[in-house]
């Protein structure tokens, strides 16, 4: 056994058995610091704010997880002594968050003052994808947008498409998934809400996509009440059922 206030090796210090080592650490000017008052560890830093506490000084600080072909890398979660979560870049390099706790959510926040935003991009903006297996939902009371962003300079808008799933592959005959758009259902006394096209900005097209007027139907249009404030005109053969189907004609 080795005592003393200070034990110096010109070039290395070990030990055939444990190397214990009372009070802090600090290893090459705080190049790693453990802080035993806290038990905190420090890299680069010789106050580390948490259990790891990770400082580059004025350069980037970047913490890499190695991994092999094959293998996986992964941040592991544990809630009193059970897996509860994992990030996880896996053995085809797909990244994913899961969260093992049941009736628990994967939340993301932005700090809500100023203008924030959560942007999801790829290196190839062309194959940009957001797959959502499940329901999308907006929690508050004020009014939510679902918009393209704007274009660079010189550059026209893109598009927006809404569609429903496309039918998997079978032997069968299968159906794709409708869009339904429908207005939020009220509470006691109120008011459904209501879907709206705002129109002062553009056509509206049904059955086309290069619609001429206001609101473009390429197709039969049929109701229970068909109600136009100025004409209503078609393009082919107007028809009116008599009276002896229920209907009314106003002129």
């Amino acid at each position: 056994t080795a005592s003393g206030r200070i034990l110096h090796a010109q070039d290395e210090l070990r030990s055939s058995g444990t190397l214990v080592i009372e009070g802090n650490v600090n290893i090459d000017a705080g190049t790693l610091f453990v802080d035993s008052s806290s038990s905190r560890v420090g890299i680069g830093t010789l106050s580390p704010d948490g259990i790891l506490h990770l400082d580059n000084d004025t350069a980037d600080t970047i913490l890499v997880l190695e991994k092999d072909v094959a293998t996986t890398a992964e941040i592991v979660f544990h809630n009193a002594g059970s897996q509860a979560g994992q990030i996880q870049l896996d053995s085809s390099e797909h990244l994913t968050i899961e969260n093992d706790t049941e009736s628990s959510d994967i939340i993301f926040t932005v700090n809500r003052s100023g203008s924030p935003n959560l942007s999801l991009l790829t290196l190839d903006s062309s194959a940009a994808e957001l797959l959502i297996e499940g329901n999308i939902g907006f929690v508050g009371g004020t009014a939510r947008t679902i918009a393209v962003g704007t274009s660079g300079v010189g550059v026209a808008g893109s598009n927006l498409s809404i569609a429903g799933g496309v039918a998997g592959t079978s032997p069968s005959n299968l159906n794709g998934g409708d869009v339904l758009i429908d207005g939020g259902a009220k509470v006691n006394s109120g008011a459904d809400g209501d879907v709206l096209l705002a129109t002062t900005r553009g056509l509206v097209g049904v059955g086309t996509t290069t619609p001429t007027e206001l609101l473009e139907v390429a197709g039969t249009a049929s109701g229970r009440v068909v109600y136009a404030t100025d004409s209503l005109r078609s393009s082919g053969t107007l028809v009116w059922e008599t009276s002896a189907s229920g209907a009314s004609l106003w002129v």
